[in-house]
């Protein structure tokens, strides 16, 4: 969903690549589901109130939809067939996980225009990735608090 909603508010012109950057950021530590958070927040930024209503509404009414529409579908077709078409999805969903997460990182952890690979790397954000990476991985840190821990850590360093 984040690599839809980036390449549709970047291109629309609705945010920059930067301002999405902290978008995502804003809504990782806000409750609710990342995609919501963000299109109320562009919504908001584009047309007010109306346009947070309609964003949001934009993004839950057709998923909303959809779901309940294969629901329908499937408890009558319930086979070896559909198990593996989900298996499909959950791979093809990863891939775009994958994607959002390169593009997102890209953004942030290379300076554009600098003249050579070492100096076009932000070693202070990579030090932050990778160490949030570990602790939530390897040490079974809570996210929230590797957020917490990151965003004063990036407040001190930044």
């Amino acid at each position: 969903m984040i690599s839809l909603l980036q390449d549709t508010a970047v291109k629309n012109g609705w945010t920059s690549v930067q301002e999405f950057i902290e978008i995502v950021a804003l809504s990782q530590v806000t409750p609710g589901p990342i995609a919501v958070n963000m299109a109320t927040f562009v919504g908001f930024r584009q047309a007010g109130v109306f346009g947070a209503l309609c964003a949001t509404a934009g993004v839950c009414v057709p998923s909303f939809v959809f779901v309940l529409a294969t629901l329908k579908f499937l408890s009558f077709f319930r086979s070896k067939g559909t198990e593996r078409v989900f298996v499909g999805l959950r791979a093809g969903v990863t891939g775009l996980i994958a994607s959002a997460a390169v593009s997102l990182a890209s953004e942030e952890l290379i300076f554009a225009g600098a003249p050579d690979i070492l100096n076009s790397i932000n070693w202070k954000a990579v030090f932050i990735c990778i160490s949030s990476f570990v602790a939530i991985q390897r040490f079974k840190v809570n996210p929230a608090l590797v957020i917490g821990i990151s965003a004063l850590i990036g407040i001190i360093i930044f």
